[in-house]
């Protein structure tokens, strides 16, 4: 892995007589500690162009010894980006007649150009989010697309443990997996983005980002910053009322019903974030109190 990551790092090709020997000396590389594969893992993400090392390291079996998910997932995504697996538009209809979904991505590209897609990826990606590029064909474009994919991002959690990566470096690459198959949709609305990220929390929406723009969502990736900048609400404790507001406007005691208040309020905010202002959101939450008490 050395080598591979100094052909990055150095920016030259690796001599054929040397990409020839690594193939023979994998089952060494299987000895090798996680904990030293992860940090070689991570000086290939910080290289100029880490396509240069993970194109060898792919060539060379590295890959499939140290992360065999990937070419599970490569196949995967070629097979959902044909064009007769085109996901619907937030309309319901056909997202677009041949040039992809979301950002215009490409339909019917196969699995050559699935795998120069994801290489194009992590070298686009900004640094906080290159993990989570390299990881993004581990989500399942076949999911529901609209909301974080949670199955997607329970395995790509595992990954990362199994890889040895930080819990903070796990967590909100694993998160941004579990969002990267929004690529695949070729219309939003606001509140369905804001939706999304309520699903990613604020703290890890950069990276979704991130991932979504070197992904070429462009549009994805504007307008979800866009919502970001604005402040709208992504979760309870952003609204503009607490608990304790709404146990002395409504005269209410602690208890459950008062967190099914709270998430029915920031349903409604997600949907119009105008909403969050104390009086009208007082108001929302006593034709709530009667609705949920039923």
């Amino acid at each position: 892995m050395r080598a591979v990551r100094f052909a990055a790092a150095l920016e030259f090709a690796l001599d054929p007589e040397t990409e020839r020997g690594i193939p023979p000396a994998l089952p060494s590389l299987a000895k090798v500690s996680k904990e030293r594969i992860c940090d070689e893992l991570r000086k290939i993400l910080a290289t100029r162009a880490p396509s240069r090392a993970l194109a060898i390291a792919e060539r060379t079996g590295i890959l499939a010894l140290i992360l065999p998910e990937h070419e599970t997932g490569i196949a995967a995504w070629a097979a959902a980006r044909e064009p007769d697996r085109r996901q619907p538009s937030a309309g319901g209809g056909d997202p677009d007649g041949s040039a992809g979904g979301a950002g215009g991505l490409p339909r019917g590209i196969g699995h050559d150009g699935q795998r120069a897609r994801w290489l194009a990826r992590v070298d686009a990606a900004a640094p906080e989010a290159r993990l989570a590029a390299l990881l993004a064909e581990l989500a399942d474009p076949d999911l529901p697309l609209r909301r974080l994919d949670r199955r997607s991002q329970r395995a790509a959690l595992a990954v990362l443990r199994r890889l040895k990566f930080s819990n903070d470096e796990s967590a909100a690459a694993s998160v941004a997996v579990g969002a990267a198959a929004a690529v695949l949709v070729a219309e939003w609305s606001d509140p369905e983005i804001r939706y999304l990220l309520a699903d990613v929390t604020r703290g890890h929406a950069g990276v979704a980002v991130a991932l979504w723009r070197a992904d070429s969502a462009a549009e994805l990736a504007d307008r979800a910053a866009a919502i970001l900048d604005r402040g709208d609400a992504l979760a309870v404790g952003e609204l503009a009322v607490t608990g304790k507001d709404l146990m002395a406007a409504l005269e209410m005691s602690p208890g459950p019903a008062i967190g099914r208040l709270l998430a029915a309020l920031l349903d409604r905010v997600l949907a119009d974030p105008a909403l969050n202002t104390r009086d009208p959101l007082i108001a929302v939450a006593r034709g709530l109190e009667l609705e949920l008490a039923r």
